[in-house]
């Protein structure tokens, strides 16, 4: 059986099958039965497991197509609605204005290939990109629900990262309203022409060439099978003549793909016609479109199916440790446990909810639990719940609390016993999301109860003291009592923030390394800090607190934003990563080349402000975070990032758009003409009571003081007493 679901993806996947209003790859549906099959004979016989297990070609295969993520063929076939397709194809799209691109390189021809196979790399496919003006006009699309990820789901697409990253080219072409939709491949990809004249030219186009094969009459047949990415000729059943690109052939039967149509054929190769070359090298008038605003969903049940696979194959009990120990190894050599952690994210639930259950049975043993601790799965729970706090009125407060309590029981179950792991996560948000679950449930609760023995697991006996050691001080302190701290230590005369309990600093240069003991000896950075120190200032009209823990999350147009805003300013400011808005300090883990690609994403962000900045403007600086003054840096050190920001006086400074930024009350705001206005007359204001208070000191001398006689004043001296 797993002979014959590895043969269904070793083939095209070109006919689909309308089931309940929804077009299906027949293909997958087959795969689906298979896959039930397996489960069954595991079920029946346990020992199959490991037969499986060391199936690589099987394992890698159902791995991949549980990977959504996943570039490389083959993947699971996406589906669309009966509505959907009427919609596209009725032209109801071009009410959806939005901007054109053409796509250009391997990425556009990698699209191509998921549709059409190796068959695409014998024509010029032309491929566009439409993003639409208004995001949330995607939304208009028919039973988007049903097949596609509902907001859009396309996790490896990073337009907002800081990091500045290598892109295609695309050329800017116009609006939608230049593309004819001809057909509906899925609800992200349509067939298009480029403009309402290709379908005039596709005619004429296909009138000689239907004169053309009359002329030859039977002399033009084809004598042997024709080969993958040939261009032939076939007659249609209203005796006119297409174009078509041979896809695959099987014994006699040929899928070719109409290439001025967009339609695909199954027919007997004998029919296929010879063509000259005259008509072989028109490139395809049919051209591919991606909406960029709308992800097609995948055939939801075979994706479960396949995870459910994954589940039977890697179910057992405690006592077998020897299939334990191979399992994970296998898992961990295929990205098993990645691939998993990455459903985590799946807008589907109940596929989030079968790749816990996966990874929950593999942290029998200690073994397998620092595997899946080795892929990342430790930051994605984390995330995850992040998400699931940010939701304050969720749809279903039930499932919303069960999925809270399988990934705690998943955090629970990765760091029993694991010290190396509890250090490493010490300075994460671990401790944080996990008691604002426990605030937030019910006390009593199944959740409540979960989140106390997860809580346990990782502190140890430290946990039933009530007291944190490893953050007592951010537990139990707030900045308002650490800055009384500070103060009466002042008073008595201890004004060191070195010697302070909680360093209320903002850094250390050479200067300030005496005070230190010792022991401590002197580090080579000309400034640095300390970690887990409180800075002495607070998010205001100069500096804002940017707490990431990873620059890849940072966010370019937010940087865009304060960076104008900051400017608007006039004055000295400084944007911080790596500093809580606590004022703790933490750092970000920058290696040379994530440097570098900040310091260019730095630079395009600017090209995006107007008018065009000055050197002195703007600059970076990565300043280290140390634990000691005289800590060597690991290889992977960590920085406060620290964006200097200086604008010229009476300038006013916009984005590329022409949205101005201004700041006040330590926040930044998108500023109206109104507001605009009332700034540029107070700054205005401002600059002329200074020139006048300038020219009336320069002009009023300061009185000479009268020097008063000694007669005057025992006089005066006299009558008062």
């Amino acid at each position: 059986m797993t002979r014959s679901f590895v043969a269904c993806f070793a083939t095209l996947h070109l006919e689909r099958k309308c089931v309940a209003g929804v077009y299906v790859c027949t293909i997958c549906q087959e795969a689906l039965k298979i896959l039930y099959k397996i489960r069954l004979a595991i079920k029946q016989d346990p020992q199959g497991r490991w037969m499986i297990l060391n199936n690589v070609t099987f394992m890698r295969l159902l791995l991949n197509l549980c990977n959504t993520d996943s570039t490389v063929h083959p993947s699971i076939c996406t589906v669309n609605g009966r509505d959907v397709r009427l919609f596209y194809e009725t032209g109801l799209l071009r009410s959806l204005k939005g901007s054109v691109e053409i796509l250009q390189g391997q990425t556009g021809i990698k699209r191509w290939k998921l549709f059409l196979g190796k068959a695409v790399e014998r024509i010029r496919p032309l491929t566009y990109v439409v993003t639409f003006s208004r995001p949330f006009e995607a939304r208009k699309i028919p039973a988007g629900a049903a097949t596609a990820w509902v907001g859009g789901h396309n996790r490896n697409e990073g337009p907002d990262s800081l990091l500045e990253t290598p892109q295609q080219k695309r050329l800017h072409v116009g609006t939608l309203s230049k593309l004819d939709v001809v057909g509906c491949q899925d609800d992200q990809h349509l067939w298009v022409y480029s403009s309402a004249e290709t379908r005039k030219s596709v005619q004429a186009l296909t009138k000689a060439l239907t004169e053309f094969l009359q002329s030859l009459g039977e002399d033009g047949a084809l004598e042997d099978a024709p080969s993958v990415g040939s261009i032939v000729g076939l007659k249609s059943s209203g005796e006119q003549a297409r174009r078509v690109l041979v896809l695959q052939v099987k014994r006699n039967v040929a899928d070719v793909w109409a290439m001025d149509y967009g339609d695909i054929y199954q027919v007997s190769w004998s029919v296929l016609l010879d063509l000259p070359p005259s008509f072989k090298c028109i490139p395809p008038q049919v051209s591919l479109c991606i909406l960029k605003d709308v992800q097609a969903a995948p055939f939801l049940n075979l994706l479960k199916e396949c995870i459910r696979t994954v589940v039977s194959i890697t179910y057992h009990h405690k006592s077998e440790v020897s299939f334990h120990a191979n399992m994970t190894h296998r898992m961990l050599q295929l990205g098993g446990f990645k691939v998993l952690c990455g459903l985590l994210s799946c807008p589907d639930y109940d596929t989030r909810i079968l790749a816990v259950s996966c990874l929950l049975q593999s942290c029998h043993h200690h073994g397998g639990r620092s595997k899946v601790a080795e892929s990342g799965c430790v930051m994605t729970v984390l995330g995850r719940l992040k998400k699931l706090l940010e939701k304050r009125h969720p749809d279903n407060y039930v499932v919303h609390t069960i999925e809270k309590q399988r990934l705690v029981n998943l955090l629970q179950a990765i760091f029993v016993h694991n010290e190396e792991l509890v250090d490493q996560y010490a300075d994460s948000e671990l401790l944080q999301i996990l008691t604002k679950i426990q605030r937030c449930s019910a006390p009593g609760s199944v959740l409540h109860r979960d989140v106390d023995h997860c809580l346990e697991t990782i502190l140890g006996p430290a946990y039933w003291k009530r007291r944190l050691p490893a953050t007592a001080t951010f537990v139990a302190m707030t900045p308002e009592k650490l800055l009384e701290v500070k103060e009466s230590t002042d008073q008595k005369g201890l004004r060191n923030g070195v010697k302070c309990g909680p360093h209320i600093i903002k850094r250390l240069s050479p200067a300030s390394l005496p005070s230190l003991p010792s022991s401590q000896a002197a580090s080579g950075h000309a400034h640095f800090y300390l970690h887990s120190s409180l800075v002495d200032f607070d998010c205001d009209d100069t500096h804002e607190l940017r707490p990431v823990t990873n620059m890849k999350l940072a966010s370019v147009r937010t940087l865009a934003k304060l960076v104008c805003s900051f400017l608007n300013t006039w004055q000295a400011c400084t944007i911080y990563y790596g500093i809580t808005h606590d004022r703790f300090i933490q750092g970000v883990h920058l290696d040379h080349a994530e440097r570098d690609a900040l310091r260019l994403g730095i630079d395009a962000m600017v090209k995006d402000l107007q008018p065009r900045l000055i050197p002195s403007s703007i600059s970076v600086e990565f300043v280290p975070v140390l634990r000691y003054a005289g800590e060597i840096p690991s290889r992977n050190p960590k920085y406060v990032v620290e964006v200097r920001v200086c604008g010229v006086q009476q300038t006013v400074y916009t984005l590329s758009d022409g949205t101005c930024y201004l700041r006040e009350g330590g926040l930044t705001h998108k500023a109206t003409a109104n507001s605009v206005r009332g700034w540029i007359a107070k700054q205005e204001e401002e600059h002329i009571l200074a020139k006048e208070c300038g020219k009336i000191y320069k002009a009023v001398e300061e009185p000479p003081i009268a020097h008063l006689s000694e007669g005057t004043a025992l006089t005066g001296f006299a009558g008062v007493g």
